[in-house]
């Protein structure tokens, strides 16, 4: 019982209009004036158990409500986020001047190979890949399957980019955000 704690509690203020509601309404004046007290204790009866009831009921549901919108929890789980600390970013052009042929097959399929053959090697920590032709785009975000990024690197092509033209600032500031 030591570890229990509530992952939520600020929902506790949601039982603050509840507490509004349930208070003691005081009878008003007027009322009290125009109808006889036996008579407006006997018309008022009936209401007021229904009343009691509804409200009763309206307040444990509401509890139990916020009780469970506040999140109890016996033991305390770590949130898993990004470790940055191993993260890295293949950041690849896809301009069509890939096509280019001053290397053999020609730069898009050197890229490529080169990009596949990193990939083994980079067991530690997680990585993401980013392509840029006249702005960045994230193919695949930061993760630690390899075999991921390997199936996505052989689809890639300059013919994928809706938007042609070579900004690397911008496939940089993509892979940053």
């Amino acid at each position: 019982m030591a570890d229990f704690e509530f992952l939520y509690p600020l929902w506790f203020l949601a039982l603050l209009p509840m507490a509004y509601l349930l208070r003691k309404r005081k009878k008003q004046a007027i009322v009290s004036s125009l109808i006889a007290p036996h008579l407006l204790q006997q018309l008022q009866q009936g209401r007021q158990t229904q009343r009691s009831f509804a409200r009763k009921l309206l307040a444990i549901c509401w509890l139990l409500a916020v009780i469970a919108l506040a999140g109890p929890s016996w033991e305390k789980n770590s949130i898993p986020g990004f470790q940055l600390a191993g993260a890295r970013v293949l950041v690849m052009d896809m301009s069509h001047s890939m096509y280019t042929s001053d290397v053999q097959p020609n730069r898009l399929s050197q890229a490529k190979f080169k990009a596949l053959d990193l990939l083994p090697g980079w067991v530690d920590g997680s990585t993401g890949l980013v392509a840029y032709s006249r702005d960045g785009y994230l193919i695949s975000p930061l993760t630690e399957d390899s075999k991921t990024l390997a199936a996505l690197i052989p689809a890639l092509s300059p013919d994928i980019m809706p938007f042609q033209g070579v900004t690397l600032q911008r496939g940089l500031k993509r892979q940053l955000l």
